[in-house]
């Protein structure tokens, strides 16, 4: 296993310094843009799996625990019989960009994110006609997932770019990602306990994040026409971090019938950390991915089954 080194945003016992909130959210610029983590080595490759984490992680720590230096996608998933074949990668961006004032963030918008995983995972994925049709997993944390929605968004408004990534996707898994929220107030509210969350103390900081709001109910209006084609899990925290429970079940909770929603044992920036394959967070988690790539490829042979039928019965109504 290897033993990873990466920042922290909070002091030696444990509790959030809040100094300069925003600098202490401190992204090494090598976790920025699109990393694999593994590869099977005869290039065989049956999925692609990708990552993207939310506000105070990075493409690498927030998917790492930090006493055994397990980072989950490369050392575990790989050892899943269903998973062997699967490309795995992690994808990052400066979420401090939600932090600063609004009308300065015109480059932070959570589309810009969205357009540049897009991009990155297209240039991924352009080697071959195989590898454009190849199915597409992606993985959010927190405001991650709505990282990975608005980009599905975005290559369904730019189908002549990104319309391989938009059909291969077959399966979203989301961590303590918010959902739910009709209303500008109730995303409010969900932003206020992110940044109390994550350790920050600042309230003009905080009062900045909010008004992230309005983008993130119109994101959440534009995704449900979407939402029905893919097959989703969501995993909800259980633990309060820093006395405030980030992302209440609910709001964690897609709310569609091809959604499974199940509770983790760990607070909104642990609910993605496993130190081994062993504990219950773990196993359901791989559990879970393991049976997700099973569905995926019935849902794959059925889709080939059902086009190999339409285009006989064309042929049969052309002769």
């Amino acid at each position: 296993m290897h033993k990873l080194n990466f920042w922290s945003s909070s002091s030696d016992n444990g509790q959030a310094s809040g100094q300069d909130d925003e600098g202490s959210l401190k992204i090494p610029l090598e976790t920025l843009g699109l990393h694999t983590l593994y590869e099977p080595k005869d290039k065989n490759i049956t999925m692609d799996i990708v990552a993207v984490h939310g506000l105070g992680g990075d493409s690498f720590s927030t998917w790492t625990d930090k006493a055994s230096g397990c980072l989950w996608l490369r050392d575990l998933l790989p050892q899943q019989e269903a998973l062997k074949g699967a490309r795995i990668m992690t994808f990052g961006y400066d979420a401090r960009a939600f932090l600063r004032p609004f009308e300065k963030s015109t480059t932070g918008r959570t589309f810009t994110f969205a357009e540049a995983l897009l991009f990155d995972l297209s240039n991924a994925r352009i080697d071959q006609e195989q590898a454009r049709s190849r199915p597409l997993v992606f993985v959010g944390h927190s405001l991650g997932g709505n990282v990975i929605k608005s980009a599905l968004v975005g290559a369904n408004n730019q189908q002549n770019l990104y319309g391989d990534i938009l059909k291969s996707t077959q399966c979203l898994i989301f961590f303590g990602t918010p959902h739910q929220g009709a209303d500008a107030a109730v995303w409010g509210t969900y932003l206020g306990n992110l940044a109390q969350g994550i350790g920050i103390r600042s309230t003009e900081v905080t009062q900045e994040l909010m008004r992230w709001s309005n983008p993130l109910v119109e994101l959440r209006v534009n995704f449900a026409q979407l939402a029905p084609r893919y097959l989703i899990r969501t995993f909800f925290e259980t633990r309060k971090k820093y006395n405030v429970l980030v992302v209440p079940e609910m709001s964690a909770r897609f709310g569609t019938d091809n959604d499974q929603a199940v509770g983790l044992d760990a607070d909104h920036l642990d609910i993605c950390k496993f130190g081994n394959g062993k504990t219950p967070n773990a196993s359901r988690v791989l559990q879970t991915f393991a049976a997700v790539s099973k569905l995926m490829e019935a849902r794959i042979e059925s889709a080939g089954a059902s086009s190999l039928e339409e285009r006989l019965e064309a042929l049969r109504r052309s002769a």
